[in-house]
């Protein structure tokens, strides 16, 4: 009888069959593409992101601080600093009485100012604000030094600013009417009233004339140093 013999049993180390094992088939890694972003790079951007939400921001912050500057200019400052020397809030009109720039306006300006608000307002919807009007010799005497630094020199604030000894302001014969369209309707109106644009320079200043009414507004100075009352 034939038999078969079984094949010999191998008894040596196994060959290696890991996933690691050194193979022709086995895959292959590579770095990241350039699609992904490395960690320098996005430092970088977001470095770039903060710098620019800054600028962002300080341009911001200068639009506003313009914007106030243009406020002050028209409308009056939007706060008062000092309402006993005859600093003004925004939006004063000449019925805002209990403020000293308003009160300590001579009656007969005070007056003629409150009819010609009350009339312009009923009439034809502008509003007459005051942005200055009576000032202390302190407060006018800040200002003109203001002027002096912006202007650099006295000759040249003396156009816009008058000494604190002469100055209109602190007699209460003069008041600054904002915004330049109300200005504008008391120009062309306020002779009826007594009430005229004094400086060529000023928009905004007015002055007390009661003959106005009938012989109507003098003459404008070029300035207030070209004003021999001062």
């Amino acid at each position: 009888m034939l038999t078969s013999t079984p094949a010999p049993r191998h008894t040596g180390p196994r060959p290696a069959t890991h996933w690691f094992a050194e193979s022709t088939d086995r895959p292959t890694y590579s770095e990241p593409t350039s699609d992904w972003p490395s960690p320098s790079k996005t430092s970088h951007r977001r470095s770039y992101n903060r710098r620019t939400a800054l600028i962002v921001a300080l341009v911001a912050i200068l639009i506003a601080v313009a914007g106030c500057a243009v406020l002050a200019f028209d409308r009056g400052l939007p706060w008062a600093t000092d309402t006993d020397g005859g600093d003004l809030p925004s939006n004063t009109t000449a019925h805002s009485t209990g403020l000293a720039g308003i009160d300590n306006l001579e009656p007969g300006l005070l007056e003629a100012l409150q009819q010609a608000t009350t009339d312009a307002e009923a009439q034809y919807g502008v509003t007459l604000n005051v942005n200055s009007g009576w000032r202390s010799e302190a407060y006018q005497q800040e200002l003109l030094d203001d002027a002096v630094k912006e202007y650099g020199s006295i000759e040249e604030a003396s156009r816009w600013v008058a000494p604190a000894t002469t100055s209109s302001h602190v007699s209460g014969s003069a008041v600054d009417i904002g915004p330049v369209d109300s200005a504008q309707w008391l120009e062309d109106n306020g002779a009826a009233y007594g009430l005229c644009r004094t400086y060529a320079n000023e928009g905004w200043h007015f002055e007390h004339f009661p003959e106005a009414a009938t012989q109507g507004c003098p003459e404008m100075y070029a300035d207030s140093s070209h004003d021999p009352r001062l």
